[in-house]
């Protein structure tokens, strides 16, 4: 009996150890699109290259979609574009001098944009609570920051990072590796070079406290996750995946690149959605959509394996005695 309790200690001892301190930090649905907008999307005489999701109204002139697919939860006034795939609308459709590869598609939305961004803010909540791999400074006008060469740096950031800098520098960083930015400050500006230089990284900045941010002049290599933000500017890219409260920007999105899901260590999953109703699942349906896939139960296996060892453990304890 003292030998099996003392396995069981051990096993529980590993089983901690192996899967309490890490965990896969994704976009799940949101990685599938260019952008995700909680609320409205309104922009001008500018594209996107890959999916666009949008739960309120979209608004848009001159505007090029390249992606497989635009869902809009609201109306859509849409005059002298073109959209590359298919469209689902939920409310009215206006559209004057466009068109379509497509087909337009009405019925049950195809996104359940609640469940969406409850997982989009727990994430961003959970993240902002990581702590800090990576160290900044304010020098000379600039903002220098240095990581640890690790797989994955995390840095603190605020609003007062970005005032009165104008370009930033990196340092000791590995080649390929995950770069968090965790930026705090309800109001924020970034213009210019700040926090260029990243295409050699899959980075994601996590604005966790935004209410507003403005781009302007800038070209960002990374994905950014601010859903209680209205995103505002002009004259920019932002290469990955974005997700916001409301879209007001007239800038470029190619979709060139996307957030790969990263073990971090110290992040904790957050708890599971528990939806009222089996419409609120954020469950992608249209062509060309991913799906998220379902994510393997690895802690279960794990402890199947140790139960499992741990029979085996008795049973020749009983045969020896």
């Amino acid at each position: 009996m003292f030998k099996s309790s003392r396995f069981l200690l051990g096993f529980a001892t590993f089983l901690g150890a192996s899967t309490a301190f890490a965990a896969p930090v994704d976009l799940g649905l949101a990685n599938a699109y260019s952008l995700v907008s909680f609320g409205d999307f309104k922009s001008n005489n500018n594209s996107i290259g890959g999916s666009v999701a949008v739960a309120g109204d979209f608004a848009a002139n001159g505007f090029s979609l390249n992606g497989k697919s635009l869902v809009v939860g609201g109306d859509l006034s849409y005059s002298n574009g073109s959209i590359a795939g298919n469209a689902y609308v939920g409310g009215t459709r206006d559209t004057k001098g466009m068109s379509i590869n497509g087909q337009w598609l009405s019925g049950e939305a195809p996104l359940g944009f609640a469940a969406l961004a409850q997982q989009m803010g727990s994430l961003s909540s959970g993240l902002a609570g990581l702590g800090a791999t990576g160290s900044s400074q304010s020098q000379w006008g600039g903002l220098y920051l240095a990581g640890t060469k690790s797989a994955v740096d995390v840095f603190q950031l605020t609003a007062s990072d970005f005032t009165g800098n104008g370009w930033s520098n990196l340092s000791n960083l590995a080649y390929g590796s995950t770069l968090i930015f965790n930026i705090g400050g309800s109001h924020l500006s970034l213009s210019n070079g700040m926090l260029g230089g990243l295409s050699g990284y899959n980075v994601l900045l996590n604005f966790y406290e935004a209410e507003s941010i403005t781009f302007a002049g800038i070209s960002l290599d990374a994905s950014i996750l601010a859903p209680h933000a209205t995103v505002k500017g002009g004259n920019g890219t932002i290469s990955g995946n974005v997700v916001v409260a409301d879209w007001q920007a007239q800038l470029t999105l190619p979709g060139t690149r996307s957030f790969q899901s990263t073990e971090v260590a110290a992040y904790r999953l957050p708890e599971p959605i528990q939806p009222e109703r089996p419409d609120q699942l954020p469950v992608a349906t249209l062509p060309g959509d991913a799906v998220a896939e379902v994510p393997e139960p690895s802690q279960l296996a794990l402890f199947g394996v140790g139960l499992a060892m741990l029979c085996i453990a008795t049973r020749r304890r009983k045969l020896v005695s």
